[in-house]
């Protein structure tokens, strides 16, 4: 069973109490979280913990007496006695049997910011000179502790990963040295240590950062296209949560991201159109895209991970960039392995929130309208006025001749869709697609420019025009007669996501 500190911690509170034990006033609210720090720590059988029954059991005797009481003296000297024999905890625990070595540095790092946030809200007389410095190191163990979380640290069989906490750990303990110095001791304060021995801590942080920066390049080099750091196998589903929490980013105001909005968008493109094609295909039946489906989580909640930590902007514009390129790389093996099925990849899918598969369907065509799918026609027309804010993908598959191009158009033609919409669009495909025809296509549609104006046009012009022409406005883009999913992987840049609910429609066959 865990000590209590109840009563000591109920002594505290009292200033006619506290002042007799404390060197300043709050003192004992630091001691306190020593306290619980060490009793998760330590056995029932630890001398300390015997200690710290003793201390709580002289403030319960001392509770009820006069100031200058025998009890009292006999809790000063139990509480001289318990900080003396802290030191021994203002360092990396040696060993905690749930925790591994890295563990215990963030844990240990965590105490230190927990002592750090409570002297700032204290406020005593002393450290009005250092109060910025204290600040600065707050916000540095801040980063080593999203560092220890981050990626580049996972990897711990690397000798320059174990180099790198090696030197975290130091840092830390020289911090633990530094507060029970300064804040434990029962001597004297010196103001003139203090900055003197915080200018130095601080110059040993930032000789760590750049060794974390090199590091982390290091990383980056070793493990291109390896398996990132595995974490647990969760449903795809949640990559949804990340995919609109980096759409909430793009749309706040935050200094710290401020020049690299251009690449989180990348970021949020890259995965929102990995896991629209990889969502709803079957494991079992294509194990070999088990790693995909892992390697995608893994870096949405990387990605999630390192913006939502403390990191500084330098640690930001290091790291944003090659989870960049990390997911483009995933989404270029992606395309590699899919040529591997053929272009058929989509066939075996059962898609249920994006994808309307036509295939049980049997309709009659006939005068332009469809006989029997009116309900699958609503049902796309919800899709496309529903949903989120993001740009969504929607697909229409089936075998050929089952009536998708004339479901689509009667789609693009209803008046409803085309006054919800700013712009609509439309591009055939085909299964030899060339970028240049499906960009004039989409322009002659959707841009107020004159035909000759648009087929004049060098390519890389094509695409500029089409993304301004769409931006800021609530667009809608038919892809008709899709055959894989290339021709997307070629064109989704020139289609900007404003949070202003467009959509893209795709009409592809399944072959058997």
């Amino acid at each position: 069973m865990a000590p209590s500190i109840y009563n000591l911690r109920r002594l505290l509170k009292y200033r006619s109490k506290s002042e007799m034990l404390e060197m300043f006033d709050g003192q004992g609210e630091l001691v306190l979280i020593v306290a619980q720090f060490i009793i998760k720590l330590c056995s029932e059988d630890d001398p300390v913990i015997v200690l710290l029954k003793h201390l709580d059991h002289s403030a319960n005797l001392s509770w009820g007496y006069t100031h200058y009481s025998e009890e009292d003296r006999n809790l000063s000297i139990a509480f001289s006695s318990f900080m003396e024999d802290l030191q021994v905890f203002f360092k990396v625990p040696n060993s905690m049997s749930t925790l591994s070595p890295k563990e215990l540095v963030a844990a240990f790092i965590d105490l230190l910011l927990e002592i750090l946030q409570e002297i700032l809200n204290l406020q005593p007389y002393f450290i009005h000179q250092v109060e910025d410095s204290i600040q600065s190191l707050k916000m540095e163990l801040k980063f080593l502790l999203a560092f220890l979380g981050d990626t580049p640290s996972q990897p711990t069989d690397l000798e320059t990963t174990k180099k790198i906490l090696v030197d975290i750990e130091v840092v830390a303990n020289e911090t633990g040295s530094f507060l029970y110095s300064f804040f434990f001791s029962t001597n004297r304060i010196s103001i003139t240590g203090m900055k003197e021995t915080l200018s130095n801590l601080l110059g040993n942080v930032e000789l760590l950062k750049e060794n974390i920066k090199k590091h982390c390049i290091t990383v980056a080099k070793i493990l291109p296209s390896g398996v990132t750091p595995k974490t647990s196998v969760v449903i795809l589903s949640l990559v949804d949560s990340i995919l609109d929490y980096l759409n909430d980013l793009m749309n706040k105001k935050d200094n710290r991201i401020f020049n690299l909005k251009d690449q989180i968008r990348t970021i949020h493109q890259e995965l929102m159109f990995l896991q629209s094609f990889l969502t709803d295909i079957k494991v079992e039946k294509y194990p070999e895209l088990e790693e995909f489906f892992i390697r995608i989580i893994d870096i949405a909640y990387e990605v999630e991970y390192i913006i939502n930590s403390f990191a500084p902007v330098w640690y930001l514009t290091l790291r944003i960039p090659q989870v960049m390129e990390k997911i483009q790389l995933v989404s270029t093996q992606f395309q590699e392995k899919k040529k591997m099925y053929g272009a058929g990849l989509q066939k075996n899918a059962e898609y249920q929130s994006q994808q309307v598969s036509l295939q049980a369907q049997r309709p009659h065509i006939g005068d332009g309208k469809i006989i029997g799918l009116e309900d699958v026609q609503y049902e796309i027309e919800g899709k496309l006025l529903g949903g989120t804010s993001t740009l969504q993908i929607i697909s229409i598959s089936g075998m050929p001749g089952l009536g998708k191009t004339t479901l689509a158009k009667n789609i693009y033609h209803d008046a409803f869709i085309r006054h919800h919409f700013d712009s609509c669009g439309w591009c055939v495909v085909s299964q030899t697609y060339h970028k240049r025809n499906m960009l004039i296509d989409i322009l002659r549609s959707t841009s107020h420019l004159n035909t000759e104006t648009i087929l004049n046009m060098e390519d890389d012009d094509l695409s500029i025009e089409l993304y301004n022409c769409l931006k800021g406005s609530r667009y809608i883009i038919f892809m008709d007669d899709i055959w894989n999913v290339n021709a997307w992987f070629d064109t989704r840049y020139c289609f900007p996501d404003d949070n202003c609910a467009s959509r893209i429609l795709f009409m592809m066959s399944n072959f058997n």
